[in-house]
């Protein structure tokens, strides 16, 4: 009788979950960043996205998102929440779609009640209900389509539709870039290859009247992009080293070489990763979750709408972690929304300074088990057979090992 119930229920237990997001997201304002998309909105709807590149520095977006805003702006008729509510939209039915494409994944791999496990585990993951529900950022958008593509070049084997996937994710955001060499990795014939590059090739399309009108300004605002250096891994403990006497300068030495140099040595790392994941037959979904572990872990600039990019595809290796993530990283976030509350309804967050120590501390948590994670990921390449009878360490499994897999 249980194991006949425990499918609705999960799936109840899930939906609750997803419902609290647009719920949050109807009681709020979010963070900054929506009075930012805000005046990203009237740059282009008065004057057009080419313009917004040129005239502002702060816009980093692709065309697409910038549409998106000028068209929410004009529904709202710039009423902030209403504005907020739509700005929030597409990344709120994204999180619909990750959940029923974990659900996908998981009946996969254990049945129905491995599904709705994915649904109920997700439904509740604090950062991605955070992130979705009350920052006001389309990064719920991208994680849903890198975990699409993950799915497309894994379960599916279709690479044409996952370099349209990736592409997708592209035209929301330029981070996906970071998996383009583990799902180019999943391909195991020229033929493969040319289909995912064809599905992905779709994705210049938005951005082809940009680069040959303001190329420069897409240029600085997009590719030489590097966000916040915020109290986030690396960075908050540069941070906390710049104020004292033995390690102040060494620190700032180190910072000035590593700071122009970090997204080149994420990019040769992932590659260098890719490389062995296609040598050993990597699943995509692993090797995809390790190349954001590697982003997150060293990167040089953070925003905390950068929790949830990882979290999707992490529950499709582990549920057990994908939980225990999502949870650091949500406490993590909320303390930081709290910590910049505005005063009065509807909650708002301003965040005016760098994170404070006590917020920093709790990101330390999430960041070190994100590094903890990676190692043993990496480990899963380097030593493939002992990983394949060792797979059960990382938790509650989502996905599960290629069968096709060598040494």
């Amino acid at each position: 009788m249980f194991r006949t119930r425990a499918v609705p229920v999960l799936l109840l237990v899930g939906g609750a979950g997803l419902a609290l997001r647009f719920w949050v997201a109807s009681q709020s304002i979010g963070s900054d960043d929506v009075t930012l998309w805000l005046d990203h909105a009237r740059f282009v709807r008065d004057h057009g996205v080419g313009y917004a590149l040129e005239h502002s520095e702060t816009y980093n977006h692709p065309p697409l998102m910038g549409y998106w805003a000028a068209v929410a702006s004009e529904v709202s008729h710039e009423r902030l929440r209403t504005f907020a509510i739509l700005i929030k939209l597409p990344g709120l039915l994204a999180e619909l779609g990750t959940a029923a494409l974990l659900y996908r994944i998981g009946r996969a791999q254990r049945g129905p009640r491995g599904g709705a496990l994915a649904v109920a585990t997700y439904g509740w993951a604090l950062c991605a209900i955070l992130v979705s529900g009350f920052h006001g950022s389309t990064d719920a958008i991208y994680a849903f389509f890198c975990l699409l593509a993950a799915y497309y070049a894994s379960d599916q084997r279709h690479f044409f539709r996952c370099g349209l996937a990736l592409a997708a994710a592209l035209n929301v955001k330029l981070l996906p870039l970071f998996l383009i060499p583990p799902l180019a990795a999943q391909c195991r014939s020229v033929r493969d290859l040319r289909r995912f590059l064809g599905g992905l090739s779709v994705a210049a399309i938005p951005y082809l009247p940009f680069v040959f009108t303001v190329g420069p300004s897409l240029y600085r605002n997009m590719l030489a992009y590097n966000s916040n250096q915020d109290n986030w891994g690396l960075v908050a403990l540069l941070n906390a080293s710049y104020a004292t006497a033995a390690f102040g300068e060494p620190a700032r030495r180190l910072a000035a070489v590593y700071f122009p140099l970090a997204r080149y040595l994420i990019l040769l790392a992932i590659a260098a990763l890719s490389l062995r994941g296609w040598r050993v037959r990597e699943p995509a979904y692993q090797l995809c979750t390790l190349s954001f572990v590697v982003f997150l872990v060293l990167t040089p600039g953070f925003g905390v709408q950068y929790t949830i990019m990882v979290a999707p595809l992490l529950c499709a290796v582990s549920l057990g972690r994908g939980a225990v993530y999502a949870s650091l990283a949500g406490v993590f976030i909320g303390s930081v929304y709290l910590y910049f509350k505005l005063p009065g309804a509807p909650w708002q967050s301003n965040f005016w300074s760098l994170f404070p120590r006590s917020c920093a501390l709790l990101g330390m948590l999430a960041w070190g088990y994100l590094a903890e994670t990676g190692i043993r990921l990496g480990g899963d390449l380097a030593w493939p057979r002992q990983a394949s009878r060792d797979l059960a360490a990382l938790g509650p499994k989502g996905a599960g090992p290629d069968p096709g897999r060598r040494a």
